[in-house]
């Protein structure tokens, strides 16, 4: 039952999933659970003054505004994420409880969203670039970020679609020829970032939200540690963020020819990302470069990449033994679907992967619309995940953590008590109830009026590429 409260409308959160226990499942997961202490509620199971209903949180972080199809009213995610981003969010805060750190974690997963005032597109992502596409049997989600990603569609057709195709709605009729399998199949075989739409899966079998392949089990140092930031557009520059906001001195390290390529984006997002970073820019196709690489890295207290294994193993970069030649050392690795060997070719972006785990397949079950929640849900996510993974990691003694954005996603589907699997898949009738009842506090909330949650302030411009080059090798005895 809602209720209005101090003209804020509130709702009974009992029966959903509620961040701070989340949060201390979070912190279990690492070996943390003693830091629990420092969350703000206890497990009394009833509302916390800070804490909103997961649809409301939802509609106030600005996500309805890029959730659903153009033509109606924006969607709520029928499930509680809103909830997970918090969680996340509270887990970490505990671990530093005089960090400044955002007010809530659903705040992140709308920002970007509301500096670019996108909009919700239904079967396209609010970036424009993933598309849910009909197929024989159902639905794919694709990714085409880059022309060389249209220029695979006649290949990944078997020659049906025309190259002179350019518009996604052009595309529509063509994946119907085919199932989804056989698009996936051939996805894969010809490197796109593709997947199947349909609602979520169990957790694939031995995974988790995460997991540490080289545990170490070395106490960290009393200093601030240095975290070298080689990922790029989001999720680990998300992540090295927040670790800047507990104090600890971060390096974005790029490649001179092939910088992050958020750079050309919107300016702000990419300065609330990375402002107060160092930049360190390398020439990765020079021995002198892949050198200097190596030694950054090796210095590096915290590592955060998000490259495939098989990309820096070809740099002469060695995660596994930076790891064990290094006590203490905290590498996190974030790939779209994990380090193992029938992953770990497989490449994805923030929207497609966030359907992949059955994300776009509970708004079909809950709305009756195929349409994308959310802005490269994925992303901002499993940055949250990634910025506690890799601070509890380096508290509890370092490894090496195998962190896949798909299993990120999973898992927070996962841990709403209306998420239920049978032998017949997640119980879609189950979503359904809830998708009602949600949507309809939601569309409450909005009629009220009441008003976004605050967006977080963005800080001075980030450096140009390189700019602090010079000082960060001199600072290594490096030069």
């Amino acid at each position: 039952m809602a209720a209005r409260k101090s003209g804020t409308l509130q709702a009974d959160v009992s029966g959903t999933l509620q961040a701070d226990d989340y949060a201390r499942h979070l912190l279990d997961d690492l070996g943390l659970s003693a830091h629990a202490a420092n969350l703000s509620r206890t497990l009394s199971g009833t509302l916390s003054s800070n804490e909103d209903h997961p649809a409301l949180a939802w509609r106030r972080a600005g996500m309805m505004q890029i959730s659903g199809p153009p033509d109606s009213p924006g969607l709520v995610a029928p499930v509680a994420l809103a909830s997970t981003a918090n969680g996340a969010l509270q887990a970490l805060q505990a671990l530093a409880p005089n960090a400044p750190l955002p007010p809530t974690g659903c705040v992140v997963l709308g920002e970007r969203g509301r500096i670019r005032n996108t909009s919700r597109r239904g079967w396209a992502s609010p970036n424009n670039f993933s598309f849910l596409f009909p197929t024989a049997d159902g639905h794919i989600v694709i990714t085409l970020a880059r022309q060389d990603d249209w220029d695979m569609l006649p290949a990944l057709t078997f020659g049906a679609i025309p190259e002179q195709l350019n518009k996604p709605e052009e595309l529509r009729p063509y994946f119907k020829q085919f199932t989804t399998e056989e698009l996936v199949t051939q996805g894969h075989l010809i490197g796109l970032a593709i997947a199947a739409h349909g609602l979520p899966r169990e957790m694939r079998k031995g995974r988790k939200w995460m997991q540490n392949l080289c545990p170490q089990n070395t106490p960290a140092k009393n200093k601030t540690p240095l975290v070298v930031d080689l990922s790029s557009l989001w999720a680990g520059p998300l992540a090295s963020s927040l670790l800047l906001k507990l104090g600890a001195r971060v390096v974005k390290l790029e490649t001179a020819s092939r910088p992050d390529g958020a750079r050309g984006g919107n300016q702000d997002f990419y300065n609330l990302l990375n402002g107060g970073k160092q930049n360190l820019a390398l020439d990765f196709a020079t021995a002198q470069g892949r050198e200097k690489l190596a030694q950054v890295l090796d210095a590096a207290d915290i590592v955060i990449e998000a490259s495939r294994p098989r990309a820096l193993r070809q740099l002469g970069i060695d995660a596994e033994a930076m790891v064990r030649n290094r006590p203490g050392k905290l590498w996190l690795s974030l790939t779209a679907y994990g380090r193992h060997p029938d992953y770990e070719t497989l490449i994805g972006f923030g929207d497609d992967i966030a359907a992949s785990a059955g994300l776009s397949g509970l708004m079909e079950a809950g709305h009756d619309t195929v349409c994308f929640a959310g802005d490269a849900f994925a992303d901002s996510l499993t940055g949250l995940h990634a910025a506690l993974a890799a601070w509890g990691g380096y508290l509890t003694g370092g490894g090496l953590i195998d962190m896949a954005l798909h299993d990120v996603v999973s898992h927070a589907i996962a841990s709403d008590p209306a998420v239920k699997f049978t032998a017949q898949g997640c119980d879609a009738g189950r979503i359904k109830q809830q998708a009602v009842a949600w949507q309809a506090l939601a569309e409450q909330d909005e009629q009220a009026e009441t008003p976004f949650y605050p967006m977080r302030e963005i800080p001075e411009s980030a450096g140009e590429l390189g700019a602090d080059t010079a000082k960060v090798l001199d600072d290594l005895n490096l030069h």
